[in-house]
C-alpha cells in the first residue's frame, strides 16, 4: 500500500479582495492508495489568463487534479464523462480532452463561454 500526502494552500482572495494579503491555511490530505499510483504534472497555456499547473493523481478509485493558477489552488475530483477526463469541485468543472482543457462554471448558462480555455505545454 502506497501512502500519498497532498498539500493544497487555500486561497481567501476570491472571497474578498481585502483578504488577498492574508496567507491562507494549509490543508494536508493523506490517502492510502493501492498501486499503481500515477502522478502526472502538466503545465497549460491559458492565453491571457497565464499559465496553469495541473497535477493529476490516478490511483485505484481515487482520481483527482490539483490546479494552480497564480495564487489560487483548486482540488477537483473525477466525475463521469462520455469522453476525456472530467473533474469537478463546487461550481467548477475542469474537462480535459487530448492536450486541450477547459474550466467552466457549471451553474452558468449552457451557452456561456468557458472561464478558461487551455492547451498543454509540450514537455521539454
Amino acid at each position: 500500500m502506497k501512502h500519498l500526502a497532498l498539500i493544497a494552500a487555500a486561497t481567501l482572495a476570491a472571497a474578498s479582495p481585502a483578504l488577498a494579503q492574508v496567507d491562507g491555511p494549509t490543508v494536508t490530505i493523506s490517502l492510502d492508495l493501492q498501486p499503481p499510483v500515477n502522478v502526472i504534472p502538466t503545465d497549460y497555456d491559458c492565453g491571457d489568463a497565464g499559465t496553469l499547473s495541473a497535477t493529476y493523481v490516478n490511483a485505484d478509485l481515487n482520481e483527482l487534479v490539483v490546479l494552480e493558477l497564480e495564487d489560487s489552488t483548486l482540488l477537483l475530483t473525477s466525475a463521469i464523462s462520455a469522453s476525456g477526463a472530467r473533474y469537478t469541485a463546487g461550481v467548477y468543472e475542469w474537462w480535459v480532452k487530448g492536450d486541450e482543457a477547459t474550466m467552466r462554471n457549471q451553474i452558468a448558462a449552457e451557452d456561456a463561454d468557458p472561464i478558461l480555455t487551455c492547451k498543454a505545454l509540450a514537455d521539454e
